[in-house]
């Protein structure tokens, strides 16, 4: 399943967000290397629409204007406390800031920037093949993220480098790629994270992976919850919490 949902290893309060650039033209794209853990992969985050890479990380000498958005950092933190390096890049349209095929090669090239310039091999990596001493990629997408990451996973642009699993949130799969472009690997297994109340998609879904006969796929469907004025206390305190509740109710 999707690594967000294991138990992280460090107290996410240990962990300090400051994240580096990866210095690219015309492309924003932010990274951080975990210092107190053993690495074990490198996971990808795709925002959604009228989103940016900056959501992941509080503003910094690195990057001024990031947002530091709560479930984002919380994503980050608990990534990183696992042992994962965590990487973000904008879309490149600024207006919609919605992901569209021609990100995948920026984002393929951000990708193996990062690759070469932290040197993320796996620690039992000989000299034999590139792409097996990789350390593993992860892809995770909320929404436009989430088809986006499910088409960067099967396109060949993003070789040498192989995608290990994906997890694609509150969104349909892209449709598969014709050969001419896509990878010449088996899909990586992927977990759709669905609402379960939106029955539409999880019908189409289903239907998919019927279809493309993915047995390694994974339907998770999250059930509603009830707000309480304590429900927003993971990610503020009790005052700001209580106050987004009774807004709600209004």
């Amino acid at each position: 399943s999707c690594f967000l949902f294991l138990k992280p290893t460090l107290g996410k309060s240990e962990i300090s967000l400051l994240p580096q650039r990866l210095p690219l033209n015309d492309v924003e794209a932010f990274f951080q290397v975990p210092t107190s853990v053993p690495l074990r992969g490198v996971v990808f985050l795709a925002h959604g629409c009228s989103h940016s890479a900056g959501d992941f990380w509080p503003a910094s000498p690195a990057c001024s204007d990031c947002l530091g958005l709560p479930i984002e950092l919380q994503i980050v933190r608990l990534g990183l406390s696992r042992g994962y390096v965590m990487i973000a890049v904008s879309s490149h349209d600024r207006r919609s800031k919605c992901w569209r095929e021609q990100d995948v090669v920026p984002v393929s090239l951000a990708l193996r920037a990062l690759y070469a310039t932290t040197h993320l091999s796996s620690p039992h990596a000989t000299t034999s093949n590139t792409a097996h001493q990789q350390l593993p990629l992860y892809l995770l997408g909320a929404s436009s993220g989430g088809r986006f990451v499910s088409l960067l996973s099967q396109h060949r642009e993003l070789q040498p480098l192989r995608v290990s699993a994906v997890c694609v949130q509150i969104s349909p799969p892209a449709h598969p790629l014709p050969p001419q472009i896509r990878a010449p690997d088996t899909p990586p297994p992927t977990q759709f994270v669905l609402m379960d109340r939106d029955q539409g998609l999880v019908r189409w879904v289903r239907s998919f992976l019927e279809q493309e006969g993915r047995k390694e796929d994974e339907l998770l469907l999250v059930f509603p919850s009830a707000i309480t004025p304590q429900f927003f206390l993971q990610h503020a305190n009790i005052t700001i919490s209580s106050s987004i509740f009774q807004a709600l109710q209004r």
